[in-house]
């Protein structure tokens, strides 16, 4: 889904301004302190987000990271969607396609999630001045307007299931925006090679270590 939002937003926080940074103690005691001066903090504003894009399959959407690696098609956006045409049965020849199988109320949630993010940076963009942080006691985004479209985005999707040998599953994702390029994905992890190659190379690190102390003694 491709969803244009036209929104305001409203933040009222606190923000700190560094003044002054020094050092007191010295040796293992020694500390860095800052001082800073505190301002209260208001930002309004109107925003318009265009061509937010929001994952359309319930399989997809399911981002349980403890048995899949489905966050990896968002990692691969964004889309040329300026470059998108009507509709043509024609264009999935020879490919395999995926219908939207989720309404959106189903999204609804998360889209509000990421619309206030985007408000949130937003904000912080015009509040430079602040280096300290800024933090946010009242947040209201109110969405004034908005678009929902459907749109078929390919992408090259390779899969593969891990079996450990306790039985338990993970299904690994490697994605390609067949527009732009962009890769992303996980692989499989053998962890007792990982440890055996630890253990080499902190083994070397440890042998190497020691020759330069002996070869700085000797120098």
């Amino acid at each position: 889904m491709v969803i244009d939002i036209n929104a305001r937003a409203s933040f009222q926080g606190e923000g700190e301004h560094e003044t002054r940074r020094y050092t007191v103690g010295s040796g293992n005691n020694k500390q860095t302190r800052y001082d800073a001066d505190a301002y209260r903090v208001g930002r309004n504003f109107d925003f318009y987000v265009d061509d937010l894009t929001i994952e359309a399959s319930g399989d997809k959407l399911d981002q349980t990271t403890a048995v899949n690696s489905n966050n990896v098609i968002n990692a691969i956006l964004p889309y040329p969607l300026k470059d998108t045409v009507r509709f043509n049965a024609n264009y999935l020849r020879g490919f395999t396609s995926e219908k939207r199988d989720v309404n959106r109320s189903t999204v609804e949630k998360l889209v509000g999630t990421q619309v206030r993010d985007i408000a949130r940076w937003q904000a912080w963009l015009n509040a430079s001045f602040y280096g300290r942080g800024i933090r946010w006691d009242a947040e209201d985004v109110q969405v004034k307007g908005e678009l929902w479209k459907t749109v078929y985005l390919p992408v090259w999707l390779y899969s593969y299931l891990q079996v450990n040998s306790n039985g338990q599953k993970f299904l690994h994702y490697v994605a390609v925006n067949a527009c732009t390029g962009k890769t992303m994905g996980s692989v499989p992890i053998h962890k007792p090679k990982l440890l055996a190659v630890s253990a080499v190379i902190e083994v070397l690190g440890i042998i190497v270590g020691g020759g330069l102390a002996i070869l700085l003694l000797f120098a």
